[in-house]
């Protein structure tokens, strides 16, 4: 048990050597897109293995692969029924499954892809280094979780051997006493590893703030909850103005040292029942729950000031930046991507005129 809760840490802490020799199944009818993510695989040290036929992968599917890269939309077979035959056996339930899709998803789309069983989604063509990242993700919470529940079985083994010995000798025995305080002490760090775990599947591993999948779900949540009550519910999205040309000039390190000062900048300056999230690269949300348009508003004029005037200590030195920001108020009945596309809208708005400014519609 012992090596077991130390595999669990090591996973938690552990370097890039997890990944190497990961197994991961690409489907696809484009041998152009086969090709290319072969290649990439290959380089970060994966074991890929491609088909253009989602039959023939089916025929071949075992719980050795590590991930699955799946086309959405494919002639022979569409990447959700392929989804449901794999989600529907037990053997395959810890793959975790990464689709692709085009471009111009709109957000049921995207919450559409969750719903049928995917872990998560990259849109084509994408960001090398954030398709890579989403898979070392998904593999290592896969890798956690087999380990985690070979230590539960020989827990619940401990278990019933303890029972059994109680039972038997109607004592307890210090051999006993100590099995008891090793399984409890198990149980504790156990649950300390799914704290972590729990963790990791919600938040941003740049950023520490919550990712788009957990904002999304809590502004879900805030929809149905004004609907119940009645009260006000506002959305603020912000993008970093010319976060490329920041990339370009002093390389994404520091523009990555930029995205986490500023995230910890805007959740220092936000209430508590207030919620921020990052929605996709460089753009934000940011939920306001009980709070009116004109309330919101208040805040987005003061984050526009805080962000304008503070320094950003990099190691290419002090650099100041500007953002972008669109807000508006739930309109009641409306669906969640409605209410997200008009504030995209205002933040776009924003942006073409002069950006470090507010657009805002009531």
């Amino acid at each position: 048990m012992k090596r077991g809760l130390k595999k669990l840490r090591d996973f938690i802490h552990s370097d890039d050597s997890v990944y190497k020799n990961s197994k991961i199944m690409i489907v696809d009818d484009s041998e152009d897109i086969l090709v290319l993510i072969k290649d990439i695989l290959k380089i970060e040290g994966f074991i890929p293995e491609i088909f253009n036929n989602p039959g023939l992968a089916l025929d071949v599917l075992d719980k050795t692969y590590d991930l699955i890269i799946l086309d959405l939309m494919m002639p022979l077979m569409s990447g959700e029924e392929f989804l449901k035959i794999v989600r529907e056996r037990k053997d395959l339930n810890l793959i975790p499954i990464i689709i692709l899709t085009a471009k111009n998803n709109s957000d049921e789309d995207v919450a559409g892809i969750y719903k049928i069983g995917a872990n998560d989604y990259v849109s084509k063509p994408f960001l090398r280094a954030e398709f890579i990242a989403k898979i070392k993700v998904h593999i290592k919470l896969k890798k956690f979780t087999e380990v985690l529940l070979k230590l539960n079985c020989k827990m619940n083994k401990q278990n019933i051997k303890l029972k059994k010995t109680v039972k038997e000798e109607e004592l307890l025995n210090e051999k006993i006493l100590e099995r008891t305080l090793e399984i409890k002490k198990a149980k504790e760090e156990v649950e300390d590893l799914n704290k972590g775990l729990r963790y990791t599947s919600t938040h941003d591993s740049l950023t520490t703030i919550y990712n788009r999948f957990a904002i999304l779900n809590f502004l879900e949540n805030d929809i149905n909850r004004t609907k119940r009550i009645n009260k006000n519910l506002s959305l603020i999205m912000y993008d970093i103005d010319f976060f490329k040309k920041i990339n370009d000039n002093y390389g994404h390190i520091v523009g990555d040292s930029i995205l986490k000062e500023l995230s910890l900048v805007i959740k220092e300056s936000i209430r508590d029942i207030d919620l921020v999230g990052r929605y996709g690269g460089e753009e934000f949300l940011i939920i306001l729950p009980d709070t009116s348009c004109d309330e919101g508003l208040v805040l987005a004029k003061r984050l526009l000031d805080l962000v304008r005037n503070h320094k950003f200590h990099t190691s290419k030195g002090v650099l100041q930046i500007t953002i972008s920001i669109g807000i508006s108020q739930y309109i009641m009945g409306e669906s969640m991507g409605s209410f997200i596309d008009r504030v995209d809208k205002l933040l776009y708005e924003a942006k073409n005129s002069g950006r470090d400014c507010i657009k805002v519609c009531k």
